[in-house]
């Protein structure tokens, strides 16, 4: 069952990509990002619709990808019996081409790749094969692993289960509103997968998992439509798949990597309208500006972080068309068709947001990582702070250096009362080969992008005294770096520092490593500065390797060492035991109407599944944040568990009265006075 939706996706890849060459136009990468937006639409819709009409559960789901597939075998047996179509043709329209015949997506490369042999190519294939086998071992170790990253076990499956239990995804009482207020379409996707696998968690790494492949490919082809060649173009694509962070991000159930897709397929889209003369009058670019309307929604509600990119790209888009002097009323009508579709994604949430928060989004959600003031000064150190964040390292730890210069331009910038506490708590990792999914450094990336910045701002300078041509400033696509490093730099600078900004930034790398690899490439691509160039790219390989080794020992010594699946799930918080001793006495009663407490750890979902049994029902009680509006006030639990470390001896839900009968470190166990003296 669990293969429905991959199936789907295959065939509708297959649909699009033969009636896109069928028109004349090849082009395989868009076919992907419309077969990857229309499956997810689908996926939208069906949870939107079943949650209206309270029927979210198996059967309603199972019948939509039935029902999906149906169509789809209708619409290729259509095109089989379309006349006019040759064998030859069909064999094409369906992505196969013929032996021998070239790749219809290849770009013309520049003229150092050409050459049959050089230097830069003898790059190519451990290139090649490092990639593939970076991605392989990611799908490997993600299918093997089990989910339990703290967020993953605090909020983004135990919302997928509460949904469930609702049949709808309508917002309910919760004591973390993490469950309610963070970004939903990852946990849409995945309510599919874990319904159609029996309940099950064992696929869910995957949505990142394929996001990651799919990032990758993308990365490698936008490299090559800036004119990157061969070499840059996969150290690119390299670059990223081997990012620490990235591929520990690959391996979980975090919303990072889906969203940089996201952001990846709105790049991707907006290099064929910058392409263009002028923005075609057609019904072609009607569809596109419709796509790139789902494209931002579906950005937004996989993680609002990469809006920043968004804003960029369709900046960058607006300046070049009023450069090249398109119709006015054209662009206002784009910009009104990419938003009306974008909105109506969003709008569902919003309506529940109003409701439940007054506002668009929960606080803590919108702006709660966002510098608290927005000033030149704040946006600077900020930024220096991120970027200084990654560049210490096993080879180069400048630590001591970083934090004199950090110091020096806080006191120049602040006075001692007026900086925030954020950046006053400010420090560097003691353990710089820490290599896990959530403060990994991005070590490489970081140091290209500080290279890539002082390579633009020198080629410019130079360019202006010499008065001559610069390289970087091409009309069209060549002028990508600028939107892609300036998003990335607005980012870091808006962005306020804590621990876990580095699994913030993956959303960016995608799309920035592209304009990184292009500057590089026009930079270095002199007979005198050939040869810096490939030094760069041997130094940035010699660091991915060396953290590839950790990352590869850390995944191997953190995945699947339990016993069982459940003890998976406790790995980095030892409650095991504790949760194992209330559950087991829940389970020797029959309790069925369990009652749910916790504070800032919730750690849910293992209860979840260690009380799983016909009829549970699990509510959280004693709600007092904005949802306890959603409490069942007939909801009566036969026991209460609760995860808060302050408790009390007695407490009290909808009228009942409950007594303390287990008590340990991490885990409490309320029972009703009658049952406890029995």
């Amino acid at each position: 069952m669990v293969l429905l939706p991959v199936l789907a996706g295959f065939l509708l890849y297959i649909i699009f990509s033969a009636l896109y060459k069928r028109q004349g136009q090849k082009d395989s990468y868009f076919c992907i990002i419309l077969t990857v937006t229309t499956t997810v639409l689908y996926v939208f819709v069906t949870v939107e619709l079943f949650s209206v009409l309270h029927i979210l559960a198996f059967a309603p789901i199972l019948g939509a990808w039935i029902l999906f597939l149906g169509v789809e075998l209708a619409g290729i047996c259509y095109i089989l019996k379309k006349p006019g179509w040759k064998r030859e043709e069909l064999l094409e329209a369906f992505g196969f081409p013929k032996v021998g015949s070239p790749h219809s997506d290849r770009d013309t490369d520049t003229e150092q790749t050409k050459k049959r042999f050089s230097i830069g190519n003898l790059f190519l294939v451990p290139l090649y094969l490092i990639i593939a086998a970076v991605c392989l071992a990611a799908v490997a170790f993600a299918l093997h692993g089990v989910p339990n990253n703290y967020d993953g076990m605090s909020y983004h499956l135990p919302r997928i289960v509460h949904w469930l239990q609702n049949r709808s995804v309508a917002h309910y009482a919760c004591h973390d509103i993490s469950q309610i207020s963070d970004p939903y379409l990852a946990e849409f996707v995945n309510l599919h997968f874990y319904v159609l696998s029996g309940n099950s968690d064992r696929f869910l790494n995957l949505l990142q998992t394929f996001s990651y492949v799919l990032t990758v490919l993308f990365v490698h082809r936008i490299a090559v439509k800036l004119g990157c060649g061969k070499l840059w173009s996969l150290f690119a694509a390299m670059v990223y798949a081997m990012s620490p962070i990235v591929f520990g991000e690959a391996l979980n159930v975090q919303t990072d990597i889906f969203a940089g897709l996201w952001l990846i397929f709105f790049a991707y889209l907006t290099l064929w309208f910058i392409d263009k003369e002028r923005i075609p009058q057609n019904g072609e670019t009607a569809f596109r500006i419709i796509l790139m309307g789902l494209v931002c929604g579906f950005a937004y509600a996989a993680k609002a972080s990469v809006l920043f990119g968004i804003v960029a790209f369709a900046g960058w888009l607006v300046i070049c068309c009023l450069l090249r002097k398109d119709d006015i009323k054209q662009i206002i009508l784009c910009g009104v068709g990419v938003m009306i579709p974008a909105g109506l994604i969003v709008l569902p949430e919003f309506a529940k947001n109003m409701i439940t928060f007054g506002s668009f989004a929960a606080d803590e959600s919108s702006t709660h990582f966002l510098i608290p003031v927005f000033s030149p000064r704040y946006f600077i150190y900020n930024f220096v702070v991120n970027v200084a964040y990654n560049l210490p390292n096993s080879f180069l730890d400048i630590r001591r250096p970083l934090t004199r210069i950090l110091k020096a331009m806080r006191y120049i910038l602040f006075s001692s009362v007026d900086v925030p506490p954020g950046l006053r708590n400010f420090s560097f990792l003691k353990n710089l080969n820490i290599m896990n999914h959530d403060t990994a450094l991005n070590t490489v990336v970081m140091w290209l992008f500080v290279l890539a910045l002082f390579l633009a701002a020198l080629s410019l300078i130079y360019c202006v005294t010499q008065k001559r041509k610069n390289p970087l400033f091409e009309k069209g696509v060549g002028m990508y770096w600028i939107p892609s490093l300036t998003a990335f730099s607005i980012f870091l600078g808006i962005v306020g520092w804590y621990r876990y900004i580095t699994r913030y930034e993956a959303s960016y790398f995608p799309m920035v490593l592209p304009g990184i690899a292009y500057i590089m490439s026009r930079v270095f691509a002199g007979k005198k500065t050939r040869f810096i160039g490939y030094a760069v790219i041997a130094a940035s390989a010699c660091m991915l390797f060396y953290q590839g080794a950790l990352m590869y020992r850390y995944q191997m010594n953190h995945i699947r060492q339990g016993k069982t699946r459940i003890e998976e799930y406790f790995r980095y918080r030892d409650m095991h035991e504790d949760y194992g001793l209330m559950t087991d006495y829940i389970r020797e009663k029959g309790f069925t109407q369990l009652g749910f407490m916790c504070g800032d750890s919730s750690y849910e979902y293992p209860f979840w599944v260690m009380t799983e049994k016909p009829g549970r029902r699990v509510e959280h009680v004693n709600v007092t944040n904005e949802t306890a509006r959603y409490a069942d006030p007939d909801f009566i639990p036969e026991c209460i568990f609760t995860t808060d470390t302050e408790h009390f001896r007695e407490v009290s839900c909808n009228g009942k009265e409950y007594v303390l009968l287990y008590e340990t470190e991490d885990a409490v166990l309320y029972v009703p006075e009658e049952s406890a003296s029995r």
